[in-house]
């Protein structure tokens, strides 16, 4: 199980973006951007609700970039033993 730390507290990047390993890169970025749009704190006056929305961008974002990386170092590697044969 992938998991990431984020203020000492630890979280599945795949859950929180609702998304699974097999699903494609095109896939998870649409599902990034339709969460964005839906939480961004920018959309809340409420002090409160954005403090809350703030902090869960920064896990939403985080969480996405790590998948992100991840399936680029799979590409190199399935590249690689593609190439290496």
């Amino acid at each position: 199980m992938d998991v990431i730390d984020i203020d000492g507290k630890k979280y599945d990047p795949y859950f929180i973006l609702g998304v699974t390993k097999d699903d494609t890169g095109e896939r998870i970025t649409k599902t990034y951007r339709e969460k964005v749009k839906r939480y961004h704190p920018d959309k809340y006056i409420d002090p409160e609700k954005k403090k809350k929305y703030e902090k869960y961008f920064k896990i939403l974002s985080e969480s996405y970039q790590y998948i992100k990386k991840k399936k680029e170092k799979s590409k190199g590697e399935i590249r690689y033993k593609k190439n290496s044969k």
